[in-house]
This record gives C-alpha cells, sequence and structure tokens, in this order.
C-alpha cells in the first residue's frame, strides 16, 4: 500500500474511549458542525450587541408607549407632537423626549419625571448647541427635533437625567446619556 493510499481507519486507535469518540463523531458530524456554527453566530451577535451601534430612531411622531420607556411616566394626556430617540454603542446611550404640551401639564410631568425636585432657572445642564448639533450630526435624523438651544424661558433639574420646560412654547425635553 503506497503512502496516498493509506487507510487511516485501519490504524489501530488506542483507548476505547477515543474510540467510541471517533465512532461517535463520524455519525454524528452534522450535529457537531450545526452547533459550532450556531455558537459562532451567537458569539457574533453578542459581540455585535455589546459593540454595536444601536439607533432608536423615529421616523415621524412616538407612541406614550415609546415616551414612558425613556422616563418611566407616561407623558400627559394632552401631549402632542410627542418625539423620541436615541442610540446606544457599548457603554454609551443617549435617549430624547420632547413633546408640546399647555406649560402647566410640562410643569407637572417634569415635576413627575424629577420626582418632586424643584425646577429653576438654571436647573439641569443647558445643551449648548454645539452639543446638541454634534450629537445630530452623529445620529442624522434621529434628534433633528430636539430644539433646545432655541427654547428661550427654560425651567429644569437634573435628577440624574435633564428635564427642562420652555414656559414660552409649552414644550417638555427630557435627555439622558452617558
Amino acid at each position: 500500500m503506497t503512502q496516498h493510499q493509506l487507510n487511516y481507519r485501519s490504524l489501530p486507535l488506542k483507548g476505547k474511549a477515543l474510540t467510541r469518540a471517533a465512532k461517535w463523531l463520524g455519525r454524528h458530524w452534522r450535529s457537531v458542525l450545526t452547533a459550532l456554527i450556531v455558537l459562532l453566530g451567537l458569539a457574533a451577535w453578542a459581540v455585535w450587541e455589546v459593540v454595536g451601534l444601536h439607533v432608536e430612531d423615529s421616523s415621524g411622531y412616538s407612541s406614550a408607549v415609546a415616551v414612558k420607556n425613556y422616563t418611566g411616566i407616561p407623558p400627559p394626556t394632552s401631549a402632542v407632537h410627542i418625539r423620541s430617540g436615541g442610540y446606544r454603542q457599548g457603554m454609551a446611550f443617549s435617549r430624547y423626549v420632547r413633546f408640546e404640551a399647555p406649560v402647566a401639564d410640562c410643569l407637572a410631568y417634569a415635576q413627575k419625571v424629577t420626582h418632586g425636585m424643584p425646577l429653576t432657572a438654571n436647573g439641569g445642564v443647558i445643551l449648548g448647541p454645539s452639543w446638541i448639533h454634534e450629537e445630530q450630526r452623529n445620529l442624522p435624523h434621529c434628534i433633528l427635533w430636539f430644539d433646545l438651544p432655541n427654547a428661550t424661558n427654560v425651567v429644569g433639574a437634573s435628577p440624574g437625567a435633564d428635564v427642562w420646560v420652555d414656559q414660552l412654547r409649552g414644550v417638555f425635553y427630557f435627555y439622558d446619556g452617558f
């Protein structure tokens, strides 16, 4: 028998466990290959889930449920033009909410979201236009509607997430991010 014609199956395997494993693998190689493909797919999905960019873009108006998912409290029934959106990538995330309602409803809602923290003219970190434009550049079509830099008579608080109310236009703003 030449080297090219060597029958590897005829070689004696050492040990009964190795013989049984070889026979089992010979019968179940498709199942083992399928399991490996599934495991590699799950590992790739897990890596993408952790480090991939996930944009939550509301192309159009959002629902009260979307607002509740971000703020923990459903918006007032008088809220109109509700918008929400954001992104997450790794540990970094940003969430935005904006809606219009009567000023009294916006202020009452802001009090609920801040758990009673007083809303002051210097409350919350007023996001400068350059910061918002940077976010908008990185997240096209996601937060173009977040027009906080256009607000003039703003009160807010920052109990973790930032909350603002534009008292002239009756607009509620919410930002949470890291």
